[in-house]
């Protein structure tokens, strides 16, 4: 273009300032949402698993949301509830950082997963290393191999323990599944009862410290509750959104 053309060019986009300041609002805009970060999120019973835009993927648990943001330097995701597994694909110049509240979990290629809890969050790891800390106290930062899983508290300096076993049945419910290795039907209860607008109700104490074993899926309380009325001599009763067990009183 001549400079007589470009001239005129100037003149023009001077001469329509309000036009041009409704315009650069809506560039401003655009520019905005392609920074935002990508936001995903399961409903009850949903579990969902989502490749992310560098070759990572995360599996989303029942009644969770992550928001995921790539930058040049590094990879962004929050858990602003439930949990998540990530499969981090390697990039030794992107660290791949969740955050939990306080709590942040740092990876450059492995998988783990962090499930939320109301003051801190649990991190369990199935492959690889990751460093775990709080903000606010960094000098309490520390590793988490393969294998191993720890409690990571907004206050208190975190407690690893290494169990491969207990790691492999926590990621169960990304077949669905939930594994039960000698919990309470207590315990098991609480599990169910992430995934279903139907709960189950223990109203016997003495039969909720009951321990199991077993497999089960995870959306199907009813056979779960079947199976426990067989095994511990239970007795089921369904009332609407309550699958309530018990024993009978003996006279």
């Amino acid at each position: 273009m001549r400079e007589v053309g470009r001239d005129r060019f100037l003149r023009f986009w001077s001469s329509t300032q309000p036009v041009d300041t409704a315009l650069a609002a809506g560039i401003v805009g655009v520019s905005v949402l392609m920074i935002a970060p990508h936001r995903y999120g399961t409903g009850l019973g949903e579990v969902r698993q989502v490749p992310l835009s560098d070759g990572s993927v995360v599996a989303i648990n029942t009644q969770s949301t992550v928001e995921v943001a790539m930058h040049a330097n590094v990879r962004e995701v929050t858990l602003t509830r439930g949990e998540a597994w990530f499969r981090v694909a390697h990039d030794t110049k992107r660290p791949f950082i969740v955050s939990a509240g306080r709590i942040r979990v740092r990876a450059v290629g492995t998988a783990f997963s962090v499930r939320r809890r109301d003051e801190g969050a649990d991190v369990a790891v199935s492959e690889g290393v990751v460093e775990t800390w709080t903000i606010g106290e960094e000098e309490r930062r520390v590793r988490i191999a393969a294998g191993a899983k720890a409690y990571v508290a907004e206050y208190e300096a975190p407690k690893v323990v290494q169990a491969s076993a207990d790691v492999a049945r926590s990621l169960a419910w990304r077949e669905g599944q939930i594994v039960l290795e000698g919990e309470t039907l207590d315990e098991a209860a609480a599990q169910f009862n992430r995934y279903n607008a139907q709960k189950l109700v223990i109203s016997d104490p003495s039969l909720a410290e009951e321990k199991l074993v077993g497999q089960f899926r995870a959306t199907e309380p009813m056979t779960f509750a079947g199976a426990v009325a067989t095994t511990l001599g239970a007795t089921v009763v369904e009332e609407g959104d309550t699958i309530r067990l018990f024993r009978p009183r003996r006279h």
